[in-house]
């Protein structure tokens, strides 16, 4: 079996699901907010918007942070129009991920999605959304059909290894087979700043024109980085645990 066959996040909205354990991962595109307005900006500077604007999130998995950055990108889509007494453009959104992500999630919550993209920006401005399942690794569209591609991510390797650790104390504890565990590996790479750099560079089919790190804690409770279990409040290991088990449960499940 491929990994790509399981490789996915715990579905629906239980108490373990992905949906319900990525305050995380929303924090993050809140912060690349400023970024994706001055890209928009630049878009319709250099060359005005098109006719049809396509815009694809390649590895929207499922929850609410999946429409949220899609919603920030009309957003400032439609700002930028009126900025500029541009006509808006028809949007065409394709939600990418692979073929065991929780698409019917994510369409049950188109309904409200529509409500409120006609109640903002008007019923007349079409916004069409389908899902584009399969690896952005290989070969998701026909040719010439993206006119603007919006690559949109929803991590750390302390976290990982972290990971490791308790399996091996799982190990120990006769818990886990040996075996199982050395034929285990998390198809998860991070990255350095200038290997993503010389990669973009190489490959030759974009220009980087800005790239910028910043920190985010792994446990939502703790926005102040304090780690302290105060009285009343939600013990922050427990909560970075779940946001752990959301992401990686379906593998460690196929393996073990």
């Amino acid at each position: 079996m491929e990994v790509a066959d399981f490789l996915c996040m715990n579905t629906g909205n239980p108490e373990s699901s992905y949906a319900t354990n990525s305050s995380v991962q929303e924090i993050a595109i809140r912060k690349t907010e400023a970024v994706l307005k001055e890209t928009i900006k630049s878009i319709a500077n250099l060359h005005g918007f098109p006719q049809c604007l396509n815009i694809a999130d390649l590895g929207c998995s499922s929850g609410p942070n999946t429409l949220l950055a899609i919603s920030n990108i009309i957003h400032e889509v439609h700002e930028v129009c009126k900025e500029k007494n541009l006509k808006p453009p028809q949007l065409q959104v394709c939600l990418n991920d692979l073929f065991g992500n929780d698409f019917n999630s994510v369409f049950k919550s188109l309904p409200m999605f529509y409500a409120n993209y006609n109640k903002e920006e008007g019923e007349n401005n079409l916004c069409c959304v389908s899902a584009v399942p399969g690896s952005f690794y290989g070969r998701l569209f026909p040719d010439h059909s993206r006119g603007n591609v919006d690559p949109c991510s929803n991590g750390s390797g302390r976290v990982m290894e972290l990971l490791g650790k308790s399996l091996v104390d799982a190990v120990n504890e006769g818990l886990v087979r040996e075996s199982d565990l050395n034929s285990f590996n998390m198809p998860v790479y991070f990255a350095y700043s200038d290997e993503i750099s010389d990669i973009i560079h190489n490959q030759g089919s974009f220009s980087l024109d800005m790239l910028e790190s910043f920190e985010i804690n792994l446990d939502p409770y703790d926005t102040n980085y304090e780690n302290v279990k105060a009285s009343g409040e939600p013990n922050h290991g427990e909560g970075a645990a779940k946001m752990i088990r959301a992401i990686a449960e379906p593998l460690l499940v196929a393996n073990f």
